[in-house]
């Protein structure tokens, strides 16, 4: 886990239950948004790539993914290095300083700029940082993120023009009002730092699109800069390289998205939007887990290179930093090694941990005793709240709205579960068992810094009794 110390002002009971937020929120959380289609959302792959090049058989620290990158460059980002990824036995880190879309930065499958963007600017700024990504595949600039200053466009054909731009907005909205419900954000007011984008795939199969990308982009940077409130919002591209297009319409969008950060070309944005030349990331389908240049081969060097580029110019724009050298990320701060390596749980002991946590939820709503505390879950992008459970099913409702959804236990994912070990420690404030749950849930998802406040408030009888979880 990686981690800086935080000094944490005294908080009623009422605000530990994020329910009411009293006096000043005297800390900041700097808020940055990334946004764009299906190379945002991420193909990268952490650990399986090819055991040669062009060989079909994908190994661990294979060529192409992550892991292989980290092992070439162990002084950076191998255990100890500047600006470490790993711990001493090989896992992945997780930060608990940066969190994305309200949970803790962390790898748990493939992953897209906002890993390489978080460690970079994570390990820059003293202030917690918060990402909020939103992004869609098969989304375009003309039409479906289409800001409003540009107007209509017969290009929409039949599609609702700017569809996605608003519901962009609608997601930052919720995850801004969400803050106070996240751990280790609660007492911080947010700040919004700046925003990234990575997109354009869509736009490059049109010509008619291209033609009209520069303006739109435009546009968007104005309208967001408006709808957010805040004039000079640092804005990243990073432009659509994947494929290292030479010539071309890919060619000319490349080259219009870089004119977007160029100074000289928009003096009304100097000093406030840089722009990202992503072609040098390239690598070849077959130094790569897949051959899908559309998505960057799924390579994950490539994609963290390309958030760690949009981090380091960032940086630049909120002045916190200047990274001069590629792979010289500014050095942690002393406190980010982790704790201890997190301890995993067996298939069987899971099993027996999650019969135990649906037993208690089950008895807390029997009992009435649920309350509408906000929570984040896997199924829905939306905030809810737990309602009731019935056996494998469980209710929620959406927080200040009368919708409601159920969904089976099966259709949680184990971080998810976690979310739930934490409902339970606080509406059970005073068991010490349901604070040892909640931390061997944390600690199973690599959370240990915070599985040890846990374990602390559990008390030496419940934490031995629920550490034989472990392996």
């Amino acid at each position: 886990m990686i981690h800086r110390a935080k000094r944490f002002i005294g908080v009623t009971l009422a605000v530990l239950l994020g329910l009411v937020i009293t006096g000043s929120l005297a800390k900041e959380v700097k808020v940055f948004i990334l946004a764009g289609q299906s190379n945002m959302v991420g193909f990268g792959t952490p650990d399986d790539g090819r055991k040669e090049q062009g060989s079909e058989e994908m190994v661990k620290g294979g060529l192409g993914s992550l892991r292989h990158f980290v092992n070439a460059n162990k002084p950076v980002y191998g255990p100890g290095g500047s600006a470490a990824l790993v711990d001493n036995s090989g896992e992945w880190l997780v930060r608990d300083d940066v969190y994305l879309n309200g949970k803790p930065l962390q790898l748990g499958g493939r992953f897209g700029p906002e890993y390489g963007f978080g460690h970079m600017v994570g390990n820059a700024i003293d202030d917690p940082i918060l990402i909020i990504k939103t992004a869609w595949g098969g989304k375009d600039l003309a039409v479906d993120f289409r800001p409003p200053s540009s107007g209509d466009t017969p290009l929409k054909k039949d599609r609702e023009v700017g569809a996605y731009y608003r519901k962009m907005l609608e997601i930052v909205r919720q995850q801004l009002d969400g803050i106070q419900d996240v751990p280790g954000l609660r007492g911080h007011k947010p700040r919004i730092a700046g925003f990234g984008w990575h997109q354009g795939w869509n736009d490059g199969c049109s010509q008619e699109m291209v033609n009209e990308y520069e303006a739109n982009m435009v546009n968007f940077i104005k309208d967001i800069r408006s709808e957010l409130g805040v004039k000079d919002l640092p804005f990243v591209i990073a432009n659509s390289g994947m494929g290292n297009p030479t010539k071309g319409r890919r060619d000319d969008l490349c080259k219009i998205q870089l004119a977007v950060g160029d100074r000289g070309k928009h003096r009304e944005f100097a000093g406030t939007v840089a722009s990202v030349e992503t072609r040098g990331f390239w690598r070849p389908g077959d130094m790569s887990p897949r051959d899908a240049g559309y998505h960057w081969n799924a390579n994950g060097e490539t994609y963290f290179l390309i958030g760690e580029a949009m981090g380091k110019e960032m940086l630049k724009l909120v002045g916190s930093a200047s990274p001069a050298k590629p792979a010289a990320a500014p050095k942690p701060k002393p406190a980010v090694k982790p704790v201890r390596a997190a301890r995993s749980l067996a298939p069987d002991k899971r099993t027996v941990l999650d019969q135990a946590l649906k037993s208690t939820l089950g008895k807390l709503s029997g009992d009435g005793a649920l309350k509408p505390l906000p929570l984040g879950i896997s199924p829905t992008r939306a905030r809810v709240w737990l309602k009731s459970v019935d056996g494998d099913q469980l209710s929620f409702q959406l927080v200040g709205g009368a919708q409601t959804a159920a969904f089976k236990w099966s259709d949680l994912k184990p971080a998810d579960h976690a979310t739930l070990s934490l409902l339970v420690a606080t509406l059970k404030a005073d068991s010490e068992d349901a604070q040892a749950m909640a931390a061997v849930y944390l600690e199973s998802q690599g959370r240990v810094t915070e599985a040890e406040k846990y374990f602390e408030k559990a008390g030496k009888a419940s934490r031995e009794k629920l550490e034989k979880l472990f392996d």
